[in-house]
């Protein structure tokens, strides 16, 4: 795998994510009561998603911040920015230490930063960085687990009661779990807790009161019905693969004090006052003895301290019930934010193809001379029109246009000139009809900047299918025309502000005796039509007495 699609999910992915931290940082703290510990929770699971997914969706305008420096085509305009706004940092930063004459080790290593950044050797870098750090916390993580585990294991004291146990499953009837998860008893154990992801259990203290367990049971369950064992390793995997974000680490524990509002919101639903107390003391009971083991194991936990466990008693002894148009609005607003935050790759840019054939056949055109008769200038004129307004160019012919005939010795020249734009359309007929060159310069068909990003919005099957209407509509005005050359060379793109353009070189002969023959340019969006062609071997055969083409 390449690092540039490393790269570019990383930036995207934590850029994204970071905005959503931010504000879901405000959200926890002025929102709460109005949306509910449930519906932040739920918006937790939708950042993580974009954390976790590398999936980049078309978007139509993001190519227009892609840097016209971001040569390699496989980075994508955010990661394409970053690294060109790096790249121009670090040659200001070089060359005001040169100018301030700062010699010696700053600007050697500026130097050698601008080298590796310049060659790739800083990317491929920091991606080992990158690695060894990804694997570092994947094996805390692991080591962490293993030894919870085990601890958890070693310390089971047995079974749960039969009294319990009946609690247990209809608790289980209740929730709709269909397939209970196991039920230990554990010494020490501080708090009851839902451990492990691929085979989760249910742990409780052996010191736990009878009357605390329906609640204590009621609570875990819900952890397991939401599914909290996945997105606690989907929390950790978060972690892991984007270490060097501390906003990340930040809101993998904040998800985790949420998760457990969200638990409580469920647990409380139903009861009184009384019983909402008496849930708040079984929590303050569980964080005298002391916290659950740290974010990076793969558990739940009842047993909060501190600012946490004030805030958990506050929501339960309160109950303020959530406001649920407000929770829906909010959940659907943070799904259509995710889906807006995936769309970082460029749509390839095609307009609407085209139907059918050409419909233009040229007429032969008398031999030209210098001295044409009028007559003779407005039947070729008439011809023009045809051939500007037929299928698929479609060229605005309008009014407006002064129309005008030059006639040389091999050939002869229409214009149209528009007062608004200029010359605006130019076609040159050979004697027997053929056409030698075509231009239409309303079309923006020039050369211009941004080559790369031209070229990025245009690729695979769409420019097949470009190349394949270009040589459609060629055959239709000059049937045959695709015989004459041995090679076609789909040469590159520009754009001339919202206008994008492919040009076409086609080759007659091979390796020494190889010639340019034909040139035809196809413009590709906001519509597909043939903007420009040459007859370049007929032209360079033919110097005698004609205008170069194009220029009028």
């Amino acid at each position: 795998m390449r690092t540039a699609l490393i790269y570019n999910f990383l930036i995207e992915a934590n850029l994204m994510a970071s905005i959503a931290i931010l504000l879901m940082i405000l959200v926890r703290k002025f929102c709460r009561q109005k949306l509910g510990s449930r519906a932040i929770y739920v918006a937790w699971v939708l950042a993580a998603v974009r954390l976790l997914c590398p999936l980049a969706l078309p978007n139509p305008v993001i190519h227009e911040i892609r840097s016209a420096f971001a040569q390699d085509e496989a980075i994508r305009p955010i990661a394409g920015q970053i690294k060109v706004r790096f790249g121009d940092a670090v040659n200001r930063l070089y060359d005001r230490a040169r100018s301030s004459g700062m010699e010696g080790v700053v600007e050697e290593t500026l130097h050698d930063l601008r080298d590796d950044a310049g060659n790739g050797m800083l990317s491929i870098n920091l991606m080992k960085i990158y690695l060894a750090g990804t694997g570092l916390v994947i094996g805390w993580y692991v080591l962490s687990n293993v030894r919870f585990q085990k601890k958890l294991k070693a310390d089971r004291v047995g079974a749960i009661s039969e009294q319990v146990q009946e609690t247990y499953l209809a608790l289980c009837r209740e929730m709709g779990i269909k397939r209970p998860v196991s039920v230990y008893c554990v010494d020490p154990l501080p708090s009851a807790c839902l451990a492990g992801c691929f085979n989760p259990c249910i742990a409780l203290p052996l010191t736990a009161r009878p009357e605390e367990m329906e609640n204590v049971l009621r609570h875990e369950l819900c952890h397991y019905k939401n599914g909290d064992h996945w997105w606690g390793l989907a929390r950790l995997m978060c972690c892991a693969l984007h270490w060097f974000n501390p906003l990340v680490w930040m809101a993998a524990r904040m998800v985790r004090t949420d998760a457990e509002l969200a638990c409580d919101e469920r647990v409380i639903a139903g009861m009184n006052q009384e019983q909402r107390q008496a849930y708040a003391g079984t929590l303050v009971m569980a964080a005298c003895k002391r916290d659950m083991p740290g974010a990076g194991v793969l558990s739940t936990s009842m047993s909060m301290a501190g600012r946490r466990l004030k805030q958990r008693v506050v929501s339960i002894v309160s109950h303020q019930k959530a406001h649920r148009g407000m929770a829906i609005g909010f959940i659907l607003l943070a799904s259509v934010a995710l889906a807006g935050a995936f769309c970082t790759a460029e749509t390839p840019l095609i307009g609407k193809i085209p139907s059918g054939e050409m419909g233009f056949r040229s007429s032969v055109v008398a031999e030209s001379t210098v001295k044409m008769t009028d007559e003779e200038k407005k039947a070729v004129i008439e011809q023009a029109k045809a051939f500007w307004q037929s299928e698929p160019l479609q060229a605005n012919v309008h009014d407006k246009l002064e129309w005008s005939v030059q006639a040389f010795m091999n050939h002869v020249e229409v214009h149209a000139f528009d007062p608004e734009w200029g010359e605006a359309l130019i076609v040159a007929f050979a004697p027997e009809g053929c056409i030698l060159y075509m231009n239409n310069r309303r079309s923006g068909d020039r050369e211009a900047i941004l080559y790369n990003e031209a070229r990025n919005m245009l690729s695979g099957e769409n420019l097949n299918r470009v190349q394949e209407y270009a040589l459609q509509t060629l055959e239709g005005m000059l049937p045959g025309i695709s015989q004459e050359w041995d090679k076609l060379d789909p040469y590159g793109a520009t754009r001339n502000n919202d206008q994008y353009f492919y040009r076409f070189f086609a080759y007659t002969g091979e390796g020494a005796s190889e010639k340019l023959s034909h040139v035809f340019n196809v413009q590709y969006y906001p519509e597909v039509r043939l903007t420009h062609y040459e007859n370049r071997f007929v032209l360079d055969e033919d110097t005698s007495e004609r205008l170069e083409p194009g220029n009028g």
